[in-house]
């Protein structure tokens, strides 16, 4: 989840590596063009999240769920505003955590992504994709006068930024990852075809037979504090090495802190002498 909306920071094939910088939105319409920027975010059911967007004269709400039998995000979303209005969906990888060698193009609707050996595939009810490099042929850039104009079928490998125009105001998207082209979007499409309904229950169920297995939550805290208690056992429970019970990385989040760095590492890295720091006591004799 990004602050200002939409996903961030999106890490395959391991909460170590980071694969997209950002899944964003894009509304055309009265007054031009607007990023989406959130309203508000609540947590649904178990890490399942929902974001709401406010505009002139239109709203978005954009639930998000992970499939758990596969390496999907879907986002299931609901746009209602008047006549005369777009909505786009604007994403930007950065495969291998690298963003400068993504190539992308066009496939049967549908946007793929790939570099060396990882690739993605975004996949919906598109009217119109395109490929493009970031700040020349991007989306953002092309949608400043308040259209897609540009439709390039595929972009060699740089700093790859891809678009696609939403046929529906209500519709789901799918996000997916895999060794090559034909694995991510043959995952995308399974996910779209077991539908938002189903695998959003297949994760929440998941979630609750987790928090089932643990203590309860300390006498005496306030439901402001209980939902607080619940929410952290969530999240430190998705960023636990599944391999290697007990491993973490420093922090799942804010890998391109620091703009520049390519690759980026500065939070998801493990830090073998904060660990030794931490068994010896050092960290606390400083």
């Amino acid at each position: 989840m990004q602050r200002q909306g939409g996903l961030g920071e999106i890490f395959y094939p391991t909460i170590g590596e980071p694969g997209a910088r950002a899944l964003e939105f894009v509304v055309t319409g009265r007054g031009g063009v607007a990023a989406a920027r959130k309203v508000s975010t609540e947590r649904v059911d178990g890490l399942r999240f929902r974001q709401v967007f406010d505009g002139d004269g239109w709203r978005l709400t954009a639930d998000y769920v992970t499939d758990p039998a596969r390496s999907t995000v879907l986002v299931d979303l609901a746009f209602g505003g008047g006549g005369g209005h777009g909505l786009y969906a604007v994403y930007d990888p950065a495969l291998g955590n690298s963003r400068g060698g993504d190539a992308g193009r066009s496939v049967d609707g549908g946007l793929v992504a790939s570099d060396g050996g990882v690739a993605s595939a975004l996949v919906g009810n598109f009217a119109g994709t395109s490929s493009g490099f970031a700040g020349v042929s991007d989306g953002r850039t092309d949608l400043r006068d308040g259209r897609m104009d540009w439709h390039y079928r595929s972009a060699a490998a740089g700093s790859l930024v891809q678009t696609a125009e939403l046929r529906t105001k209500h519709t789901t998207l799918a996000l997916s990852f895999g060794g090559g082209e034909a694995e991510a979007l043959a995952t995308a499409r399974a996910s779209l075809r077991d539908g938002f309904g189903k695998v959003a229950g297949d994760y929440t169920y998941g979630w609750k037979g987790y928090l089932a297995g643990l203590s309860e939550p300390p006498h005496g805290l306030t439901g402001a504090q209980r939902r607080l208690w619940t929410t952290s056992a969530l999240v430190l429970a998705a960023a636990e090495d599944k391999t290697h019970p007990g491993a973490y990385v420093a922090a799942p989040a804010s890998p391109w802190a620091f703009g520049t760095d390519d690759p980026s590492g500065p939070y998801h890295l493990v830090w073998s002498r904060d660990l030794y720091q931490i068994a010896t006591g050092a960290a606390g004799r400083r």
